[in-house]
Parts: C-alpha cells; sequence; structure tokens
C-alpha cells in the first residue's frame, strides 16, 4: 500500500514544484514504518529529469503582464530615447527589403482634448512631423504598412507595426488643426525644417496608428530573462469608422480603435526549442 501512496505523493510533490525548487510531501516510510511524518524532498529525488526539462523550458511562460504593464514600460522606453525610433516602410524597389530611418514619434498633444493623451492610451495612435516631398511619404502612400522600433541604452526595447493611415495637413478638420498645432507648439525645433512656419505648405503629420507592439523591459522585468525568446506581446482591432452615429472619442481619423489585448505566448514546443537545454536565465538543466 505504501508504494500507491509514494508514488501518488510523488506526482503531487512534481506538481507542487511550480511554486518552488523545493517541496513538503507527507508520505509513508517503509524503513521504520512511521506513518504520515513530514520531511522537505528535493525535486531532483522526485522527479525524473525530462519532466524538469520540461518544466524549466516552460518556467516564465505563466508570467502574467497586463496590457497596461506592457503600455507603461514601452512608453518608458519612448520617453529614454527622447521619442527617437526606427521607421520601417516598404521599398519603393520591390528588389530590396524595407527602407528604414530614424524619425522623431510624437504623442498627441496634450493640447488636445482627447482620450489619446492619457497615459493608458499614450500610443492608440501616434504622429511623425515631416515633408510631404520626403521617399517615407511616397513609399506610404502605396503601402501604408509600416513598423517603428526603439531600444534605449539599458536594452529596453519595443516594436510596433501597424499602419500610417493618413497623411495629415493642417486643412484637414478641427482635431487634425489642434494636433498639428500642438505638435508645432512643443516642438520648436521644426523651425529649422519649415522656415515659413505651421502653415509651411510641406509640412505634414503622419499618423500611425499600432496594430501589435512587442517589448522587452529589464526596468519592468518584462520578458527580459536571458534565455526567454519570447518577448511580451500586445494586439488590437483597427476598423474602418461605419455608421452614421456619434463617433467614439478614440476614433478620430475614420478608424475604430479596439482596446489592447495580451497576445497568445508561444507554444510550449516552439519554446523548448528555442531555449535548447537551458532554463529561461540561461542555466544548464540538469
Amino acid at each position: 500500500m505504501w508504494q500507491r501512496f509514494a508514488r501518488s505523493s510523488r506526482a503531487l510533490a512534481a506538481v507542487g514544484l511550480a511554486g518552488g525548487a523545493m517541496v513538503v510531501t507527507r508520505h509513508w516510510v517503509q524503513e521504520s514504518g512511521e506513518r504520515n511524518r513530514t520531511r522537505i524532498v528535493s525535486p531532483e529525488v522526485l522527479v525524473p529529469k525530462a519532466l524538469r526539462i520540461v518544466m524549466a523550458s516552460c518556467e516564465g511562460a505563466g508570467a502574467v503582464h497586463t496590457a497596461p504593464d506592457i503600455l507603461k514600460a514601452a512608453l518608458d522606453v519612448w520617453k529614454a530615447t527622447d521619442g527617437i525610433a526606427m521607421l520601417f516602410t516598404a521599398s519603393e524597389d520591390g528588389r530590396l527589403g524595407p527602407n528604414g530611418r530614424p524619425v522623431s514619434i510624437h504623442l498627441t498633444p496634450k493640447l488636445v482634448k482627447s482620450s489619446d493623451a492619457s497615459s493608458a492610451n499614450w500610443c492608440d495612435r501616434l504622429w511623425i512631423a515631416t515633408n510631404v516631398h520626403t521617399e517615407k511619404v511616397a513609399e506610404l502612400n502605396k503601402d501604408p504598412k509600416c513598423s517603428i522600433g526603439a531600444y534605449d541604452r539599458s536594452g529596453n526595447y519595443f516594436v510596433m507595426q501597424g499602419e500610417v493611415c493618413s497623411v495629415v495637413r493642417r486643412s484637414d478638420g478641427p482635431f487634425y488643426k489642434a494636433v498639428h498645432e500642438g505638435i508645432w507648439k512643443e516642438n520648436w525645433v521644426l523651425w529649422n525644417f519649415f522656415q515659413s512656419g505651421p502653415n509651411d505648405e510641406r509640412f505634414v503629420l503622419l499618423e500611425f496608428i499600432p496594430r501589435k507592439i512587442s517589448l522587452v523591459s529589464t526596468k519592468f522585468a518584462i520578458n527580459a530573462e536571458s534565455n526567454s525568446w519570447r518577448p511580451a506581446k500586445l494586439v488590437r482591432d483597427v476598423r474602418p469608422e461605419s455608421g452614421s452615429g456619434p463617433r467614439s472619442p478614440r476614433a478620430k481619423g475614420g478608424v475604430d480603435l479596439g482596446e489592447w489585448r495580451v497576445a497568445e505566448v508561444a507554444r510550449e514546443e516552439r519554446l523548448k526549442r528555442l531555449r535548447g537545454n537551458f532554463d529561461v536565465r540561461g542555466k544548464p538543466i540538469t
């Protein structure tokens, strides 16, 4: 009978390993005949190597990071890089890969009465000030899908995939006029590029709508282990605005922005291949 009980205890101990490196089991001891004695049992004694490899490969996969956590960490990267990021667009020459260049990413100005200006929705839509005659505008007119990425000195980074839904001029309505004026007032350096001021016909804003965010943050301990190979990801739905009713307060540019949600993590089989015979922190699994 004690053998069956011991096997059950070992199975329960294996489950309990997810909560720590050592487990406490109550079991029958054959040698002394004592019953119901408590002792500390090393996981190496109870769990075969194959199971330890599976558990170590999946370690960290259960960490829960909410959408606000990830958005907060991404905002911190934006601040650390002073808003400078790389913008990647589809090259006009189809034989080449994506075209990239550094750009300054602007948030919806604080002067604009919009939920986009709140910290929780800081990247609902982002803005890039540029010259309407630049190569990137020509490329985005042909293919609006693009990505932006930022990487700070501490190794924190985000990548946002989405599209430029519009090339905005000051005359494109009250909302866009307010955004234009707000970004200009907050960034006097624009005078160096547009000598005629905010009414310069060359001055436009690219309205970037992110659909997916990938992030690693050592500062906020989000998927930053050395052998994680799994950035945290957010996704959302973006749909053209429809209907004749009043617009959502977050649907200013003809699009309806869905709520950010955490994307599914990589499958366990893929994580095991990515991490090899090492745990999420890069230590060999013995």
